[in-house]
């Protein structure tokens, strides 16, 4: 049976006729429609039979466009249904069946290390509308600057399947939990297909270009995505029932028009051909292709306009850019909770993979901290830092603190975080920092955990907050302003809090006050007067846990005395005391409470709550750490 084909348009795409689609494919069939698939990237296979699922998977399996993709469990939603078919799934919708508002550019899977090839869909209802755009990413690139290629090339690009679902209210619990539970992954911004240069970058699940900062990052992604949709760029199709459209998704994105709403639609969908994207190696400067009168007309906040023809058959089209999502570049899950899927462009190893892991566990505790009845946060004060504790031996301690000045503890990001040198003095913000980004913190953010770090080596995180009722406590009399044994958190603090003065410069002398109080390990925190507190930890999560519990004793305290008149409780024995403080500090047979627990639990609330709270991991401070050169980290010339 001989093919019929046309071309859709001179950038990608051809229809075929005179293929019976109820019936495997034949050898010669299948040659030609592998070749036309490779030259075009698209094909759409017209006749108007209606087929089953079973007929659907039997035809595309004759392709042989590779291994299929099995649908499960996990991928169900109210509009995705499995059929007898594993590998062919339905997409249905209808009055009761409203589609999606996720309308945007995307290429299916890119949230996976290995991203499926092709993709095929079948058009079993169809009415008028929802039409499919689709994007050629070889053209894409080609038509970039040559400044532009030389800025992106050899970047990688953390992707993130929640992030495609930020807007969305989840169906059911299962669901939540498989997209919040799904890690990122690294993809290459410019990715090698065929010999070909695809930019591999999408509106729906590209959260971050690790090599640049947050606002670099946020421009460049925006620039990029709308570049890609460009009209030149782009092919607009309208499915018949009975089409099968087949379409290469490591050099294509598409959009799928949701304008036909009530009315019913049902397409059968296949996916082939898992495999890793490969980084495209960065072209020297005399094999950039020449692209005289290229005009990258792709502002951050202007989108293009629609220049769509009457005719709806075969036409480009460019629906108005999605602005930017500026929830932090990341993915919903804690370094400790989830193991982080990679391809071969994970993040670097050693020291630089633990200031990301740091930074984004810092991320979470000030979210915490942030949450609930009485959150700790006051505006842009206080912070969080952690010690890193792989340096050089003998050179000054490193840190990660944070979030920069400006930042509000619910927007903190790991790129809101830097990385600092422990060492003590009245320009310490600006002489300590090795790595960061954006406004530099508020001095007690560096000054402080430089000055503990750097005389306390039991010490590995400290927090500084304002929550309301330690700083109603801490302006009370000596008698009323301790931590009383009257409640079961209380306990954790009998004879474990430094009481100091209030000096809200932590000027010099200061902070060698403070390093007294800590520095021999009998107390773990400091209750400073007509101010707030300081609470250190081995830990992120035991830090967090002592900051959380803390303010709950004061909380629970000043409850206490407020309906006594003021009256103090009749006092607890020392030996009392000591025992109830044993559980928390641990003995034989008891580990210690010291938050990790509790800590995987807190972080998926984050999760179902925050998706892509932390959608980088770290990954641009960690390298932008790696690239600071490790001779220079003691020695004050980073």
């Amino acid at each position: 049976m001989s093919l019929d084909v046309t071309r859709l348009s001179p950038v990608l795409g051809v229809t075929v006729s005179g293929l019976d689609t109820s019936k495997p494919a034949s050898a010669a069939t299948v040659s030609e429609i592998r070749s036309l698939l490779s030259q075009h990237k698209l094909v759409v296979i017209k006749g108007g039979q209606r087929l089953t699922p079973e007929q659907v998977g039997t035809l595309g399996r004759s392709l042989g466009l590779g291994a299929t993709k099995e649908f499960g469990a996990k991928h169900l939603s109210s509009n995705l249904k499995l059929t007898d078919d594993a590998a062919v799934a339905s997409l249905e919708y209808g009055p009761e069946l409203p589609a999606a508002k996720i309308n945007l550019w995307h290429q299916d899977h890119t949230w996976h290390s290995q991203p499926t090839r092709y993709e095929l869909s079948y058009a079993d209802v169809v009415t008028l509308g929802g039409d499919v755009l689709y994007a050629d990413c070889v053209a894409a690139y080609k038509s970039l600057s040559p400044r532009m290629s030389q800025l992106i090339d050899g970047t990688s690009a953390t992707a993130l399947l929640a992030n495609g679902y930020a807007e969305l209210p989840f169906p059911t619990p299962a669901y939540a939990r498989s997209m919040l539970s799904t890690p990122s992954v690294r993809q290459p911004v410019v990715s090698l297909v065929d010999g070909e240069r695809v930019l591999t970058v999408n509106k729906a699940y590209s959260v971050r270009i690790a090599e640049l900062s947050a606002d670099e990052s946020a421009c460049t992604l925006q620039l990029l995505t709308n570049h890609i949709a460009r009209p030149e760029h782009t092919l607009r199709v309208a499915y018949d029932v009975g089409d099968v459209v087949i379409f290469d998704n490591h050099k294509l994105q598409h959009y799928a028009v949701s304008d036909y709403f009530p009315e019913p639609r049902r397409i059968l969908r296949m996916s082939f051909h898992p495999q890793a994207m490969v980084a495209a190696d960065p072209l020297p400067p005399h094999d950039w292709p020449h692209r005289a009168g290229t005009n990258v007309a792709a502002t951050c906040d202007k989108p293009s306009v629609d220049p769509l023809p009457a005719s709806k058959r075969a036409r480009t089209a460019e629906p108005a850019s999605r602005a930017p999502c500026h929830v932090a570049p990341g993915d919903g899950t804690c370094c400790s909770s989830m193991p982080h899927q990679t391809t071969t462009l994970g993040a670097p190893p050693g020291p630089a993979a633990k200031v990301g892991q740091l930074a984004t566990k810092l991320t979470a505790a000030l979210r915490l901290l942030d949450r609930g009845a009485a959150p700790q946060s006051d505006l842009c004060a206080g912070f969080f830092a952690a010690r890193l504790t792989d340096t050089a031996h003998g050179a000054p301690p490193l840190f990660v603190s944070g979030p920069t000045h400006g930042t509000f503890w619910r927007e903190a990001t790991p790129s809101t975080f830097g990385v600092f040198r422990a060492t003590i003095g009245a320009d310490t913000p600006h002489r300590c920092r090795v790595v960061g980004d954006g406004p530099l913190p508020n001095y007690p953010s560096t000054a402080v955990p430089a000055a503990v770090f750097a005389a306390c080596p039991h010490i590995n995180a400290i927090v500084h907050a304002h929550p309301r009722s330690m700083m109603a406590l801490s302006a009370l009399d000596s008698a009323r302003s301790q931590i009383l044994p009257m409640s079961e958190p209380s306990f954790m603090f009998y004879e474990r809090v430094a009481h100091l003065p209030c000096n809200f410069f932590f000027d010099d002398p200061y902070l060698e006050k403070i390093v007294d109080a800590l520095r021999d390990g009998s107390k773990f925190a400091i209750s400073m007067a007509n101010h707030s507190y300081l609470m250190t930890g081995k830990t992120v999560e035991e830090a967090y846990l002592r900051a959380y519990m803390l303010e709950q004793s004061a909380s629970i305290q000043l409850a206490a005395l407020s309906a006594a008149g003021g009256t103090l409780p009749p006092a607890v024995s020392r030996e009392e005391c000591l025992f109830h403080r044993a559980s928390y500090e641990g003995y034989a047979g008891c580990p210690p409470y010291d938050g990790s627990l509790e800590w995987l639990g807190l972080v998926r609330t984050l999760d179902a709550d925050c998706p892509g709270w932390s959608a980088d991991r770290g990954e641009w401070l960690a390298n932008a750490f790696a690239r600071v050169d490790a001779a220079n980290l003691g020695t004050g010339k980073a």
